[in-house]
């Protein structure tokens, strides 16, 4: 049984150069889209992005996944 392992870019990371400005979300989702390498965009958006998030993301076919820097720490008992 093959298990398929789905590849995201964290949005702040989509640019064609460090020096780069950052391109407007529409844009990073459109750059996504022709890279064609990726199966979302991994960003927690801000409040106010939230509607240009869905908005590129139905536009462009690509979810928006969100967990970055949100972590769960569990301890382990022994017997």
């Amino acid at each position: 049984m093959t298990k398929q392992l789905p590849i995201g870019i964290q949005s702040n990371g989509i640019k064609h150069a460090h020096a780069d400005s950052m391109p407007s979300i529409d844009t990073r989702f459109a750059m996504v889209r022709e890279a064609g390498v990726f199966d979302y965009v991994d960003k927690t958006p801000d409040t106010h992005e939230i509607a240009e998030f869905e908005k590129a993301s139905e536009k462009y076919g690509l979810p928006v996944r969100c967990g970055g820097w949100f972590y769960v720490s569990v301890a382990m008992k022994t017997a």
